[in-house]
């Protein structure tokens, strides 16, 4: 067990930055990280945490991150937003059909959405004012996403005096 909830969080956090941008990592890599940590058992107790939660996939020969995880890591790293810039007054509007026999994904997408601080507009359709993350597209696309949305730069939005409250343009 961790000593203290610090070190469990400190150890989350190393794991974190360490398949943050990686799809899959080879045990290889994960084995030298929890050697350099050697003096530390509670290092590689960490790791073994993120695989039961479902955060991790452990194959034979590699770790890889599961959607799961993607939105998870996201959480963590705090990078659900992009940098405060001034808005520009125009909505980002992402519009997506996934079909419904493939509801795993259709429910990774919008948690995806929600991460990088989308709000359901209608249906099917989020709307965000910030700059559209490149990470996020990389995501999409690594997740073969692309071909069911469809994103929109918009000027005028006929009733976005709410969506200002929401994300506090005003």
């Amino acid at each position: 067990m961790v000593k203290t909830a610090r070190e469990g969080y400190r150890h989350a956090q190393m794991w974190i930055n360490f398949f943050f941008d990686a799809a899959s990592v080879t045990r290889e890599a994960v084995e030298e990280l929890i050697r350099y940590h050697k003096k530390n058992k509670h290092f590689q107790q960490s790791l073994k945490r993120l695989v039961a939660s479902g955060i991790i996939e452990e194959t034979r020969d590699t770790f890889s991150v599961t959607p799961k995880g993607i939105l998870y890591l996201l959480r963590k790293r705090k990078e659900r937003l992009p940098h405060k810039k001034k808005w520009d007054g125009k909505w980002r509007l992402v519009s997506f059909d996934v079909p419904l026999y493939d509801n795993n994904r259709r429910t990774f997408l919008r948690g995806l959405l929600k991460e990088f601080g989308f709000s359901k507009l209608h249906g099917s359709v989020w709307v965000c004012p910030n700059h559209l993350a490149e990470h996020f597209w990389k995501l999409v696309v690594h997740y073969d996403l692309e071909k069911y949305c469809k994103v929109m730069l918009v000027e005028v939005l006929e009733g976005d005096e709410e969506l200002k409250k929401h994300f506090k343009l005003l």
